[in-house]
């Protein structure tokens, strides 16, 4: 028999004995992994050595396959942590010496693996046996090799717009087409999401259509908002119907808050996508990712995805050839903070009758309890300052969970260019939210995100009184839908008529040449193309106007004379990409050129043409350039 043999036999023989199976046509029959894979995990292969290590349980086994080190050599003889009610806890002693400092399992040690099984079981009544946990270096390490098993470059993904800066820094790098759908308070829109899938091949030409969709469903970061289960089940029934594997990001569900409960013990939560999957008749689809950073440490880097066997070893393949597997000493910490928590559970409750997994569940639900009641106060303390200080100036959504604030600033198009030259200045500190969507590399973002986790009472208080102070000195920029003729600007405009204007019932034809200090420029609805000439100028071609149906172009720029020309279509084209029924399209910083496309459906084309404009192009790099010196 061949060693892989063995080694893959073996180990499947001692996960049935942990109750595991290695059933791989599980849940469902119509779901087929394999056609998910990205090729990289297609090729992944058990590392020989790292097979073994789960053998090494097995009573009598004598092993003289791994290059483990003697443990006689490590010069720590035990671990104990105190607890904040002076509780002293024996992490390890000389007896366990080997689960905190010696290699242990990739899956994870045995002791914690068991709790967290048991804390899905009972917390998202998740009784299926033909799924897998596996403990990793944080949510996020196992979030990058769910990406890496998932996507090739040229592969489609689905996101909220916005979405977690750290995962769009990982997935921007594998450069595969980032789809971001619209959001609301309550998270992503069923309706938008259906209306991007069911539109795919007309509106992203030349892209694959997304086999998964990634999303953040509680306390979502950077919005805050949490979807109502409705919402969850619309987009489960939406992902059946496509067949899409579910990313359940959800560092922050057991920080969800009661409105009528103030010390946290209420319990109650929406019900998680992982939940939804283990009822329905076509489950198997959710892979779901925990972390413990916002609940015991974020330094101990322990998180733990949870999804289809098929997919959790694959994961576990990858990090097999780079991180082997997770701290065992932070481990051990976690899984005897989990012991201790039984005690929890029988403070005066009358439960001390309680099976030891119950009291585990039990004492954990009280901790998280506790977590809720901390960041609860501290989101109704900013909220009351934001109320105090903000209004009028500045847009935000009441989080029900986790610990971010959502915040449109009025009257703001780019809240880099706030934070950096403004913030910075009043030593106050916001995440610009153009770090939140897939194109915020070309695209500004008139929001900021703000966490209300660390700072002091009082401080949270002062910083928003400060960025008040801020908002109060960005200029007016309110905008009316008018006729063509309304042209708004910071300085004087010099207007040459170069054409008689005959007007008919669908069409005006006319051309102006417009040169001055421009902050907005109103035409109305109708067809265009849009061309960048040469640095300084930009020539907006416009034909088929209804009048009265205003769509706004906005020249956004840096101080800059710039010069616009208005033209009748076939004035002049010079490459330029047609834009039906133009609206939003944004640019000019500095004379380079950035667009926004809106409401397009051959949106795709357009982008792949204008890309493939070498002279579009050099002005879209140029822009890039400008952001990423103000960045510095």
């Amino acid at each position: 028999m061949k060693l892989s043999t063995l080694i893959l036999s073996s180990s499947s023989s001692l996960l049935h004995r942990r109750g595991i199976s290695n059933n791989k046509r599980w849940f469902s029959s119509t779901i087929n992994y394999e056609n998910y894979l990205s090729k990289r995990s297609k090729l992944r292969q058990p590392s020989a050595i790292r097979a073994l290590q789960p053998l090494l349980s097995i009573p009598g086994m004598i092993s003289l396959g791994g290059g483990m080190p003697n443990q006689e050599t490590f010069p720590f003889r035990k671990i104990t942590c105190e607890m904040l009610d002076g509780t002293i806890i024996d992490v390890c002693d000389e007896e366990t010496i080997d689960e905190s400092f010696q290699y242990s399992p990739t899956q994870g040690i045995p002791r914690l693996v068991k709790q967290l099984e048991i804390l899905q079981q009972k917390e998202h009544n998740n009784n299926s046996e033909n799924s897998r946990l596996c403990i990793t270096t944080g949510s996020q390490d196992a979030l990058g090799k769910a990406f890496d098993m998932l996507l090739d470059e040229d592969s489609s993904l689905i996101i909220e717009d916005p979405t977690y800066s750290g995962s769009l820094a990982y997935l921007k790098p594998m450069n595969c087409f980032l789809k971001g759908v619209k959001t609301d308070k309550h998270g992503m829109m069923p309706d938008e999401l259906e209306h991007v899938l069911e539109n795919w091949e007309h509106e992203n030409i030349g892209k694959p259509k997304p086999k998964c969709i990634y999303i953040i469903p509680t306390g979502s970061n950077p919005t805050g908002a949490t979807m109502p289960i409705s919402r969850r089940q619309k987009i489960y029934e939406i992902g059946v119907k496509h067949d899409l594997l579910i990313l359940e990001d959800d560092p922050y569900y057991y920080m969800q808050f009661n409105e009528d409960d103030d010390d946290g013990q209420n319990n109650t939560r929406v019900q998680s996508f992982y939940s939804i999957d283990d009822n329905a008749e076509n489950g198997g689809r959710v892979i779901r990712f925990d972390s413990f950073s916002k609940l015991i440490s974020s330094g101990l880097r322990i998180g733990f995805v949870t999804g289809p066997t098929e997919l959790i070893e694959r994961i576990e393949l990858h990090s097999q050839s780079t991180t082997l597997h997770t701290s065992g000493i932070s481990q051990s910490i976690v899984a005897s903070y989990f012991d201790y928590l039984k005690s929890w559970s029988t403070n005066g409750d009358g439960n001390d009758n309680m099976n030891e997994d119950d009291k585990m569940y039990q004492g954990f639900l009280k901790h998280v309890g506790k977590i809720c009641a901390f960041y609860k106060h501290r989101r109704d303390v900013f909220l009351k300052s934001a109320d105090m200080h903000l209004t009028g100036l500045c847009e935000w959504n009441n989080p029900s969970a986790g610990m971010f604030v959502w915040i449109k600033v009025n009257n703001c198009n780019d809240t880099l260019k706030l934070v950096k030259e403004k913030a910075l200045d009043a030593k106050v500190i916001f995440v610009p939210g153009e770090s939140f969507f897939s194109n915020g590399d070309v695209e500004p973002s008139n929001y900021v995100r703000a966490a209300y986790s660390t700072a002091g009472l009082d401080d949270m208080d002062e910083a928003l009184k400060r960025f008040a102070v801020i908002c109060k000195t960005i200029p007016e920029l309110s905008i009316e839908e008018e006729s063509t003729e309304n042209v708004e600007t910071t300085m004087p405009l010099t207007i040459e008529s170069d054409q008689s204007m005959e007007t008919n019932e669908t069409e005006i034809n006319t051309t102006e040449r417009i040169t001055g200090q421009v902050s907005k420029f109103i035409v109305s609805k109708g067809y265009g193309f849009i061309n960048a000439t040469d640095g300084r100028n930009i020539f907006v071609h416009v034909y088929s106007l209804k009048t009265k149906e205003s769509a706004i172009t906005r020249f956004l720029h840096d101080g800059e004379y710039v010069s616009f020309t208005v033209s009748e279509e076939g004035h002049r084209d010079d490459g330029s990409v047609r834009l039906p029924k133009a609206e939003n399209v944004k640019g000019v910083f500095g004379g380079s050129l950035a667009c926004e496309y809106f409401n397009l459906s051959n949106q795709q084309k357009l982008l792949e043409k204008a890309e493939q404009d070498e002279q579009y192009h050099q002005k879209l790099e140029n822009y890039r350039l400008y952001k990423s010196r103000l960045k510095e």
